[in-house]
């Protein structure tokens, strides 16, 4: 996991642990707008998350379609 993901995970921990605190003293409608953005950042994350996964298997294609050897043709 890279950094920037391990931050944006602890954002989103954080901001859930704060709508859910506002839920308790203020109520629901106050703490609406945090349960959206952690959702937000949720979505961010998997996104973050699968782009990264498929760049990594898309190197790792290209590293094994290299070292394969190349066949001669036939005649």
């Amino acid at each position: 996991m890279k950094t920037a993901d391990t931050i944006l995970l602890s954002l989103t921990a954080a901001c859930f642990i704060i709508a859910a605190h506002q839920t308790l003293v203020a109520g629901i409608m106050v703490s609406y707008p945090y349960f959206m953005l952690v959702a937000a950042m949720l979505f961010w994350y998997q996104f973050r998350r699968k782009k990264r996964e498929e760049a990594e298997k898309s190197a790792e294609n290209q590293n094994q379609a290299r070292s394969k050897p190349k066949k001669k043709p036939r005649r």
